[in-house]
């Protein structure tokens, strides 16, 4: 059995995790304006990743598995978790604002620790860590209420939203179920989904409309310096998003990641508001705010067979 994390490792993990993925949603918006092809960025990104992997294995920095069909089927179907959810995702922005996907998004740690309990072995949430989730459910709440635009529009909304909220659900729980089951190690994870993923996005790419804009308005050719630097740059820090994000995966449960992935979307949200937008009110500040405090106060809760033997886990 692998040694429990300890406090510093957690923490380290989950700082390096938060810290690669404001840094990427930064140079995406970045690389967006030079490039405004999202499904090809992506692409130039997961194979960018691919390539690192294998000049770590090239270099012997780390172990990097081979290619093994019995591992990579459960990867496979985290992957079409994965893509669902980015897929809903956008479908989701198309019928209903951005304000409704972000209260379904801070549903889902609740629906999580559910999941952590009947699922993965956790105990129930604590009083303590019940009272967090909801009040980031709460806090989501009051950010978009000053806009008073929630809404959807028809089943058809729901269902995507819906479908949205499931997808990040079993993306999740299924995620660390995999860290747990499947012995790979952290360049094997990286390198198994990264590759998984390159056909659906290649898929995306070309059932959209992004082929056409690539081959008119934004030809390869026309990309400036600058956009190549940055989407260099954001290949190296998809793979560090890769390499530290399976690293927290294997460091805390299904719920604490699920809550660091709402909390690092309102602290970029914020950081948003803060750099760019100087008109932001100060309910949404405080809807944010208590986001943020609210995410700080949550304890994961340990395992049922280590509880039960006296040991604790953080």
């Amino acid at each position: 059995m692998a040694a429990e994390p300890t406090k510093n490792e957690i923490v380290f993990a989950i700082v390096a995790y938060s810290l690669c993925s404001g840094t990427l949603l930064l140079l995406n918006k970045v690389v967006l304006h030079f490039i405004p092809l999202p499904a090809l960025i992506t692409l130039c990104q997961l194979v960018m990743a691919i390539c690192i992997v294998y000049g770590i294995k090239t270099l012997k920095l780390a172990e990097v598995n081979e290619f093994d069909l019995e591992k990579l089927v459960p990867y496979a179907y985290y992957t079409i978790a994965f893509v669902s959810g980015i897929y809903a995702n956008m479908r989701a922005l198309q019928t209903c604002n951005v304000e409704t996907v972000i209260v379904f998004r801070a549903l889902t740690p609740l629906a999580v620790s559910f999941l952590d309990f009947a699922c993965l072995g956790r105990e129930s949430p604590s009083a303590r860590s019940m009272i967090s989730m909801i009040s980031i459910v709460i806090g989501a709440a009051v950010y978009v209420s000053d806009d008073m635009e929630f809404a959807v529009e028809g089943t058809a909304a729901y269902t995507w939203v819906i479908i949205y909220f499931l997808a990040i659900c079993a993306e999740m729980t299924y995620g660390k179920k995999l860290v747990s089951d499947v012995d790979l190690t952290l360049s094997g994870s990286v390198l198994y989904t990264n590759t998984l993923a390159i056909l659906p996005f290649l898929f995306l790419f070309l059932s959209t409309s992004e082929l056409s804009v690539l081959t008119t308005q934004a030809p390869v050719e026309s990309w400036p310096f600058l956009g190549w630097v940055v989407l260099v740059a954001s290949g190296v820090v998809g793979a560090g998003i890769g390499y530290s994000g399976w690293n927290c995966r294997h460091k805390v449960s299904a719920t604490s990641f699920t809550i660091i992935g709402v909390i690092n979307k309102f602290l970029t949200v914020m950081l948003n508001i803060i750099i760019w937008d100087k008109h932001a009110s100060t309910i949404s500040l405080c809807g944010l705010i208590i986001c943020l405090v609210a995410g700080s106060f949550y304890r994961q809760a340990p395992l049922r067979e280590l509880h039960s033997k006296g040991v604790s886990k953080a």
